[in-house]
């Protein structure tokens, strides 16, 4: 008859039971880490898309102060209303914009040198942006 010693008896079960909780806890932490991973990638690419969308805003407004429009950068936005300031310009030209399906309407503008000034957007969903404008 085969001896049979009875401190050894059942340590497998209780082995494979931790090793599969140890396997269990590890790839749900894993799938964490990747989820988080995944989420600020998410958050980095809606913020970069929007940052993208007020600068297109930006833009817009550049390009509508060309020319005659140019005059009024030198003048804050609340001072455009006085047509002697600017006799050619258009400042309603330069209150609002598209940018495809979005839009954009001016909140104000402050000249802050000869080359830049603080521009203020509301964008047609609600957003506002902030944004120091370079004057070319």
């Amino acid at each position: 008859m085969p001896l049979v010693q009875t401190g050894s008896r059942g340590f497998a079960l209780p082995l494979a039971l931790s090793c599969s909780a140890v396997l269990l806890l590890s790839s749900l932490s894993l799938q964490t880490i990747a989820l988080h991973g995944r989420q600020r990638g998410r958050q980095a690419l809606f913020t970069a898309q929007q940052r993208d969308l007020h600068h297109s805003a930006a833009m817009d407004f550049q390009q509508r102060a060309q020319g005659a429009n140019a005059c009024l950068l030198r003048h804050p936005a609340s001072a455009w209303i006085d047509p002697s300031l600017c006799p050619d310009a258009s400042p309603q030209l330069m209150q609002q914009g598209r940018l495809g399906e979005m839009g954009w309407v001016l909140l104000d503008w402050h000249p802050l040198s000869p080359r830049s000034g603080q521009l203020h957007l509301r964008l047609g969903d609600g957003q506002e942006a902030h944004l120091t404008v370079e004057i070319s």
